[in-house]
């Protein structure tokens, strides 16, 4: 009986020792990483450092000017009527408004073997009537020609003063502009077929450029 105490005393004993083994060991594991978690955790917040990059880009002011159709038959009634053409243009620009001119030439007799040359007028003191559907027009929408415009394939032109254009439909300029233009008859001319020249200028107006 004695025997058998002892063993458990010396059982107990060495469960004890065991248990504070244990208790030391797990203490001093848990001091070790907590410091070594902790300088991890703040090496790896500073490898991951974060800035934010502010990029600016500027678009710049564009405009395209399409004729609708690029090649107009015109009639006249009588030799003794004026005769008169509307041509229309497509306007598409990224600015809101815009400025704009018109070029116009003379009637031309074709060049063909054995003609003379002769030309059909035209009528300056007639202007240009302006029609922009959705669109405002500064002065008014009859311009006259304010002087000598390009050559056109070689063909004098006269050309209107500049004309301001504001859109009503927001900040983009998209309109068909219709641009009516007269010839006068002033002698008899001599039969055949005559061609003449128009071309529109356009520039995008930005405030903000």
């Amino acid at each position: 009986m004695k025997h058998r105490e002892i063993n458990n005393k010396s059982t107990s004993t060495r469960k004890s020792k065991d248990g504070w083994l244990n208790f030391f060991l797990i203490n001093l594991v848990t001091l070790t990483l907590v410091p070594f978690t902790i300088l991890l955790n703040n090496c790896y917040a500073r490898d991951n450092d974060t800035k934010a990059v502010v990029l600016d880009y500027t678009l710049p002011p564009q405009i395209t000017v399409e004729a609708i159709n690029p090649h107009v038959r015109v009639t006249a009634r009588s030799l003794s009527e004026d005769i008169k053409a509307s041509v229309d243009f497509a306007i598409e620009s990224n600015t809101p408004q815009v400025d704009l001119y018109f070029e116009a030439t003379d009637f031309h007799l074709k060049k063909e073997l054995g003609t003379t040359p002769s030309t059909i007028k035209l009528s300056e003191k007639a202007g240009v009537e302006i029609d922009i559907n959705g669109a405002s027009i500064s002065g008014g929408n009859v311009k006259p020609y304010a002087g000598n415009g390009e050559n056109i394939d070689g063909f004098a032109s006269k050309k209107t003063g500049v004309i301001r254009s504001k859109t009503d439909r927001g900040d983009l300029y998209q309109h068909i502009v219709t641009g009516t233009f007269t010839w006068t008859h002033d002698t008899l001319k001599p039969a055949g077929r005559y061609e003449a020249r128009l071309q529109l200028t356009c520039i995008a107006i930005s405030e903000a450029w």
